[in-house]
């Protein structure tokens, strides 16, 4: 089935120059005091990268390679490690941004692009020993931000000496309760360590299934539901899925265009006979919305398709 749906636009990495994926952390729509609650921590931990406080200690401005455009150098000094010992206590980088309304809208976007830069402030800053530039900045405000308390509480917790000890049970209550740090923490770890679902693990499954359904942030639903799919589903055994599949039925009925477009694409690959099962509940708004889907579809293979899964899901 052809992907209709950019669900991972919320997610997209952008090539680099040399042909490798850019890493790109996902920003949000917020007001300009809070900070992300999009950070993928621990595909930052994996990627090994250094997590840190600075503080901006000195700011320089110059003109440009090009009209509306300013070269920008800073100083920064650390404040905390938060994660990672190979960064410098001090650091210097100088860089270009537009330097007007107009030209931010025709010269790229860059990771300092939303940081209100001046002197004193506070910066979490993500770094990779092998590349030149951040990963990731974002700007502190208020050293008591919820955000930031949530990124600590994550990166203490995984790199304490005794962290493996509780981490199963860690992580499941993170990703049941926690805040959209935690959980898109948690779900991503559990899904790609925690796939095996071997009996101890029972309880992942289902918790992960439930919590994806229940889950109202857009980009936290998309993503919890990317990795239960895409690392859960495949090992589960036919219970398991039914439960997922479940779970992605729920989760076509919600408001959000993305959501239900994702859904429906899981769901239009799912082995007919599995929608078969009397344990698979589809919604009549599920049939409505295949069979929108058929109406617009053009090609013929495609129809073929929609047509068998319509009669699966015919109760």
């Amino acid at each position: 089935m052809k992907k209709r749906w950019l669900y991972l636009g919320l997610l997209v990495w952008t090539l680099g120059n040399n042909g490798h994926a850019a890493r790109y952390v996902p920003q949000q729509t917020k007001p300009s005091n809070t900070m992300n609650t999009r950070i993928g921590l621990y595909q930052l931990i994996q990627d090994g990268d250094q997590i840190n406080i600075v503080r901006l200690n000195r700011l320089h401005t110059a003109s440009g390679s090009q009209p509306g455009m300013a070269m920008v150098t800073i100083d920064v000094g650390l404040v905390e490690k938060l994660w990672g010992n190979s960064d410098p206590n001090l650091r210097s980088y100088t860089f270009e941004l537009p330097d007007n309304r107009v030209a931010q809208f025709k010269f790229r976007d860059s990771v300092w692009s939303r940081i209100d830069l001046r002197e004193g402030i506070n910066l979490l800053l993500v770094t990779n020993p092998r590349e030149p530039d951040p990963v990731y900045v974002d700007q502190i405000d208020n050293e008591d931000d919820p955000v930031l308390q949530s990124i600590k509480t994550v990166l203490t917790a995984e790199s304490s000496s005794n962290a493996a000890s509780d981490e199963f049970a860690r992580r499941l209550q993170w990703l049941t309760n926690g805040t959209n740090i935690e959980k898109l923490f948690a779900g991503e770890a559990l899904a790609r360590e925690g796939a095996d679902l071997s009996p101890q693990k029972a309880p992942l499954l289902l918790s992960f299934s439930e919590v994806f359904a229940k889950e109202t942030d857009e980009y936290v639903k998309v993503s919890l539901g990317t990795w239960l799919w895409d690392y859960i589903y495949k090992p589960a055994d036919e219970t398991g899925k039914i439960h997922i599949v479940n779970a992605t039925i729920a989760t076509a009925s919600v408001p959000s265009e993305l959501v239900r477009g994702f859904a429906l694409d899981h769901l239009a690959e799912t082995d007919p006979e599995l929608l078969r099962n009397p344990a698979v509940h589809p919604t009549s708004e599920l049939r409505r919305l295949f069979e929108k889907r058929k109406e617009q579809e053009r090609d013929s293979d495609e129809r073929r398709k929609l047509d068998e899964i319509l009669r699966a899901i015919a109760r």
